[in-house]
């Protein structure tokens, strides 16, 4: 039986046409198990997480928030990927796990979403995010109080039996030594590992929590709120110093200290925050309008009773000049260490 002849160049067109058929859909399919399918090998893949604080601007108080700069490394073995030199490619070309910062509110990626794949198949995603972070706070000491801010990394899409994240062991966590907050002691950051649940009843997650401790430095509000304050509890405690049969100087002085504390809560309105619950600065600003409404309703049964009765009165001053004080820095006292 004989065959047709073919010419070369035509058998050399079937037989490039025969290769690209077989071929094409093989090399979609490697493509493919780059993309959707993870690193090969037994057991959840472990993605290294390191962290870096780069600025912590502002704590926002009453929306519970803070503002920071802040830079994380998330690298994995891949050795589908090794190759003979360094590459730098978007991260649409490989497998790569969701990471998510869970409680940001309005951040922004500064980085491009590349990844760098070394020649033995590791690679490393590099991203910095600038903005707002939620992070529950507990203002009952107000001013006196101590918060923990929290960045929360979480892989979303895959349970923990599939991807873990765990804290470099070379990196780390750290921050920089000289941040821009000036009315907070920024203390050592962090890192703990634990599971998450997006919904109740969820698959759990892979969590890392990024933990900072945060002081708050009580210089601007002593001498913002606290001097004022103590200067007109002093003039609450003139008129037991003035002679009871000057009426008009004792009651003026009283009742010119009340509407001065009152416009001196007004104008605390823009430093204490507005929350469903009491701090210590509202219950010292509560505590002393009682002992001014004290005073002025003592001064005021005085007047009434300096005619007839002027020996009770002097009595009562005197008593006043001690127990005013005492009262109020027994008050300090139990809101300080009570409160």
């Amino acid at each position: 039986m004989r065959y047709p002849h073919v010419p070369l160049p035509a058998g050399l067109a079937l037989f490039l046409v025969f290769v690209l058929l077989v071929s094409v859909p093989a090399s979609a399919a490697d493509v493919d198990d780059l993309v959707s399918q993870r690193p090969p090998g037994e057991g959840p893949t472990r993605i290294e997480v390191s962290f870096y604080l780069i600025d912590l601007m502002k704590v926002i108080d009453v929306n519970e928030m803070f503002e920071a700069d802040m830079f994380f490394i998330a690298s994995w073995h891949d050795p589908r990927l090794a190759g003979d030199r360094v590459r730098v490619v978007p991260v649409s070309e490989v497998w790569m796990p969701d990471v998510l910062v869970f409680n940001k509110r309005d951040a922004d990626a500064d980085l491009p979403n590349v990844v760098a794949i070394q020649p033995d198949g590791s690679v490393a995603y590099r991203q910095r995010m600038i903005g707002t972070f939620a992070s529950p706070l507990d203002l009952r000491r107000f001013p006196l109080d101590s918060q923990t801010l929290h960045v929360q990394l979480v892989v979303y899409g895959a349970g923990t039996d599939e991807v873990i994240m765990v804290e470099s062991p070379g990196l780390g966590v750290a921050a920089n030594p000289d941040l821009s907050i000036g009315d907070w002691k920024v203390g050592p950051a962090r890192m703990e590992r634990d599971e998450f649940r997006a919904i109740p009843g969820g698959p759990p997650l892979s969590r890392l929590t990024v933990t900072m401790d945060v002081e708050r430095l009580v210089g601007y509000y002593i001498v913002q709120m606290l001097v004022p304050l103590l200067l007109i509890m002093a003039m609450a405690w003139m008129p037991f110093w003035i002679n009871p049969e000057v009426i008009p100087t004792r009651v003026g002085t009283s009742v010119t200290t009340v509407l001065t504390l009152i416009a001196y809560r007004f104008m605390l309105g823009a430093l204490v925050p507005k929350l469903s619950y009491l701090t210590l600065m509202d219950y010292l600003l509560l505590g002393a309008t009682l002992v001014v409404a004290a005073s002025l309703v003592t001064v005021a049964t005085g007047s009434t009773l300096v005619k007839t009765r002027p020996q009770t009165v002097r009595r009562i001053d005197r008593i006043g000049r001690v127990a005013y004080p005492l009262v109020f820095i027994s008050l300090i006292a139990v809101i300080y260490l009570f409160g």
